[in-house]
C-alpha cells in the first residue's frame, strides 16, 4: 500500500478506457510503470472508488487499447467529475 506522501512524490497517470462501462474504465499508472484499475471498496459503510494492481496479462492490452485510441489520459479532476462517488486517491492498494 502506498502512502500519500509517496504518492505525492511519484507521477499518478489517470486513464479512461472507452471500451468499458463500469469502474474498470478507470486506469492509474505510477511511475514505476504499475497498473491499476478501478474498483469499488467500502469504509464505513459508503463506497468509494479505489485503484486496485491489476495482472501482468493486461499490461499488454493495455498498451494495444492506447496504442489504438481507445484508451485516453484524463487529469485527477477530470476523473473526479466522472466518477459519482469520493474517489480514494490517497493509495494504490497492491492487492
Amino acid at each position: 500500500m502506498i502512502k500519500l506522501k509517496e504518492l505525492l512524490k511519484e507521477e499518478t497517470e489517470y486513464y479512461f478506457d472507452l471500451t468499458k462501462n463500469n469502474t474498470e474504465k478507470y486506469i492509474a499508472k505510477d511511475n514505476k510503470g504499475s497498473l491499476y484499475i478501478g474498483t469499488i471498496g467500502m469504509k464505513k459503510g459508503k463506497s468509494f472508488l479505489k485503484f486496485k494492481l491489476v495482472l501482468a496479462r493486461f499490461y499488454s492490452v493495455f498498451d494495444v487499447r492506447l496504442n489504438k485510441g481507445k484508451i485516453k489520459k484524463v487529469s485527477s479532476k477530470d476523473l473526479e467529475k466522472d466518477v459519482t462517488m469520493p474517489v480514494d486517491f490517497e493509495k494504490l492498494y497492491k492487492r
